[in-house]
């Protein structure tokens, strides 16, 4: 299920340092700091914003409008805070993205904060144009944070992982406050199985945004990959505070994040053999997102492999056959899997041990086109 963000204030924290690899340099880590004559606009545009992502048609592109203008206020009266220049570009693709690109790639710029946003128009199809663009950002302006920080995403994307992870510690050191950069260290530590260093990184994102809920999100699911008990208790206190600053009942655009949540704090409990309440937890989450797939996926899987009854078990996967039959939003590639060969073969086999029968019983409703894309 794709995650949905959720943005906390940001508080005041002390520095922290991560250990760059291959040496004894550290890496500082600081909260952003919007300058106070572009505050209050700056924060306007994070809430217009917010609430766009919530609507949809006219009333989205209202709010939209009011972001983009808050956010071009913010940047009149701090130019040369890039974050600000970036905020209005993302505004301005969201609201119209063909002519967003045009503007930005026929404005031939001759500045290195230009070229960062014109290659930024070109991503994710033109990767060669805009990686030619940072280096020339970089060589004119070795000090630009936010063209380094560029240079990792692009050698990302293109299959260079160990050059991304220079270029995105070079700006973390040129600016402590890039949380982006350091955002990509964590991934990359991650992707690249450094689970020791992706720890340190995802730790210091949550005191750098101030507890921001995506990031606590993010880093319990991390320690939830380990299959380790005591990192899933560690994982279980992240999603308790994620879960009590949601609220129960959660509001209406924040169900979908609450029951991610809700079936990871089950999979904590279930790590540490406790399936009881981790089944608990997974109809929780079934009860808040009522398409919650995963949820009753696992279920099934913990009532066969786990408590070793088929009938619980079947009963579980024939409810997400009949469940996934009415959902018409997109499901990621997992829950493709799932749906169309995992499920359909338990039920099969579930029956045929129970001897009950089988004519019709795992076909699962067939697939829109929506249905096959990636949410």
């Amino acid at each position: 299920m794709k995650r949905r963000r959720l943005l906390a204030g940001l508080a005041m924290v002390a520095a922290a340092a991560i250990a760059a690899p291959g040496c004894r340099s550290t890496l500082r880590a600081e909260p952003i700091v919007i300058p106070a004559a572009a505050r209050a606009s700056y924060d306007q545009a994070l809430e217009a914003r917010a609430r766009a992502r919530l609507l949809s048609g006219e009333a989205a592109g209202a709010e939209l409008a009011n972001a983009l203008a808050s956010a071009r206020d913010a940047l009149a009266r701090a130019p040369d805070e890039f974050r600000l220049a970036v905020l209005v570009q993302d505004l301005e693709f969201d609201l119209d993205p063909r002519a967003a690109r045009e503007r930005y790639v026929e404005a031939a710029p001759d500045t290195a904060a230009g070229r960062t946003l014109a290659a930024r128009a070109l991503l994710p199809e033109r990767t060669g144009e805009a990686h030619d663009l940072l280096l020339a950002a970089c060589e004119q302006a070795p000090r630009f944070a936010w063209a380094r920080y560029g240079l990792g995403f692009v050698e990302r994307a293109r299959g260079n992982p160990d050059v991304a992870l220079r270029a995105a510690e070079a700006a973390l050191r040129l600016d402590p406050s890039l949380v982006e950069a350091l955002r990509l260290v964590a991934e990359l530590c991650e992707e690249g199985g450094d689970r020791e260093r992706a720890v340190l990184a995802r730790e210091r994102l949550i005191e750098v945004t101030g507890g921001d809920l995506e990031e606590r999100h993010r880093y319990a699911r991390l320690l939830l990959d380990a299959d380790d008990r005591s990192d899933a208790t560690d994982a279980e206190k992240e999603l308790r505070v994620i879960l009590a600053a949601l609220g129960d009942p959660p509001p209406p655009g924040q169900r979908r994040f609450a029951g991610d949540a809700l079936v990871d704090l089950g999979t904590a409990y279930a790590r540490r053999n406790r399936f009881e309440e981790a089944i608990g937890h997974w109809r929780h989450a079934l009860a808040v997102d009522s398409d919650c797939l995963t949820a009753l996926s696992n279920i099934g899987v913990v009532e066969l492999a786990s408590r070793d009854d088929p009938r619980a078990a079947l009963a579980a996967f024939e409810e997400y056959l009949a469940r996934a039959q009415s959902i018409r939003a997109p499901l990621g590639a997992d829950q493709l899997l799932y749906r169309l060969f995992y499920v359909p073969n338990q039920v099969l086999e579930l029956r045929q041990r129970l001897g009950l029968p089988t004519d019709r019983a795992a076909e699962p409703a067939p697939l829109s086109g929506d249905e096959l894309e990636e949410p």
